[in-house]
């Protein structure tokens, strides 16, 4: 989705309605964002947990790992986004069979559920269903996983049913564990190896986080792509970063992931087209 595509979904008309929206997963990086952004808006939001503190009238527990069968759906809910699931490829590499049944069994199911109550449901998904074998891959490419989270991915999307998709490549917030790293690293002056072989193409909380709240303004069932305009390497964008911090470049040491002890094979391109909807 482009800039100018979001500005036109972002402003809908003067009679829209104040939707009810379920965000699963409101707890996490995105979901959270999503919530404040939606509550905003002036809809109402209700949000689910995984953790029992959490718990309160507007934030129900749930657990996508277990529990998903018996969890009684809230009434009214006129949309709902799921942004609960297991991210780390390292984890779904790990353990398959433990992360394949909450990233695909359960969470289809909860979907499943939430499509049979006539809520319209939108999933967030992610650009590791592709090979990344070429640059902003369309949204028709055939699905191309080639590690465990892109399995894992594809085979939920396959199994979607009247579920909107909303594909994203990379995400971009600066306080996330690799980039804070990087970060302080260099103000301390140490050497950093970021891996010159595998790419991003980021794109910034704030605009994944207004595009998801046009894109659940819209018909459902569609399949949407959130993504940076093009692949920027691990080794560039730590360059762009010791630059912008004064830090000097001989810091910044590119490495191979293999090099690294990084088992799953990499993507050479995360970018994704979004301009199927411009």
């Amino acid at each position: 989705m482009s800039l100018k595509r979001l500005s036109a979904l972002s402003y809908p008309p003067m009679t829209s309605l104040v939707h009810k929206f379920l965000v699963v997963g409101s707890d996490g990086i995105i979901g959270s964002h999503l919530r404040a952004h939606l509550e905003a808006q002036g809809h109402e939001v209700l949000g689910t947990s995984r953790r029992p503190d959490r718990v309160s009238d507007s934030t129900l527990l749930l657990n996508i790992a277990g529990g998903v069968k018996a969890w009684r759906i809230p009434l009214g809910i006129t949309g709902t986004i799921i942004c609960a699931g297991i991210a780390s490829v390292q984890a779904c590499a790990d353990s398959h069979t433990e992360t394949s049944a909450t990233n695909i069994d359960s969470t289809i199911m909860l979907a499943r559920r939430l499509v049979y109550t006539g809520s319209p449901v939108f999933f967030l998904y992610s650009g590791h269903i592709f090979d990344g074998q070429t640059p902003l891959a369309p949204e028709g490419t055939a699905l191309s996983p080639i590690s465990e989270y892109g399995r894992q991915k594809a085979e939920a999307e396959g199994r979607r049913k009247a579920i909107t998709i909303v594909r994203l490549s990379n995400l971009m917030v600066f306080n996330n564990g690799l980039i804070s790293g990087w970060a302080e690293s260099l103000r301390n002056h140490q050497i950093i190896r970021p891996f010159s072989d595998m790419t991003m193409a980021p794109v910034p909380l704030w605009f994944v986080t207004k595009a998801l709240a046009a894109i659940m303004e819209q018909p459902a069932g569609r399949t949407w792509q959130i993504s940076g305009e093009k692949d920027v390497s691990y080794a560039d964008a730590a360059g762009i970063g010791a630059r912008a911090l004064g830090a000097a470049s001989e810091l910044v040491t590119p490495i191979r992931a293999s090099d690294a002890g990084f088992a799953e094979k990499v993507r050479p391109n995360t970018s994704l087209d979004w301009t199927a909807h411009d």
